[in-house]
């Protein structure tokens, strides 16, 4: 199987949901401080790992038969989202990010990582069941 090209305007797509998060957290006053700025900066980092991992780990399974994708797809997804709440804890409690900058802006970032995941995903199993392989 071809490797999937990833579309420019998903791209631009997620690109610009990032910098739209980071303009209305600016815009309504989130962004105050240098701890506010790198808040986000390491909130957007974060999601973009996570959506780094995300497309290696389908580009790895899609290969697969449908139940090892189903329980490698979502296991994966599973340790992300507790890699993610020891994330939200450690930042909070540990290096004591505000509370309300921090929520906005991680999930403004992880919302549009989330799309992009869904939208590559949806386009790779569409090719593979666009060519009648049992494997999705």
């Amino acid at each position: 199987m071809k490797k999937k090209k990833i579309p420019i305007s998903m791209i631009i797509f997620t690109a610009c949901g990032f910098i739209l998060t980071a303009v209305l957290l600016y815009i309504f006053g989130a962004m105050k401080t240098t701890i506010d700025y790198v808040t986000g900066i390491v909130n957007a980092v974060i999601c973009l790992l996570n959506l780094i991992t995300g497309i290696l780990i389908i580009n790895d399974v899609v290969k697969k038969s449908n139940k090892i994708f189903m329980l490698e797809f979502f296991g994966s997804m599973l340790v992300r989202m507790f890699l993610i709440l020891i994330y939200v804890v450690i930042s909070i409690k540990l290096f004591g990010f505000p509370i309300l900058n921090f929520i906005f802006s991680f999930f403004g970032f992880y919302i549009f990582s989330l799309i992009y995941e869904l939208y590559y995903l949806s386009g790779i199993t569409k090719k593979e069941i666009n060519k009648g392989e049992d494997n999705i």
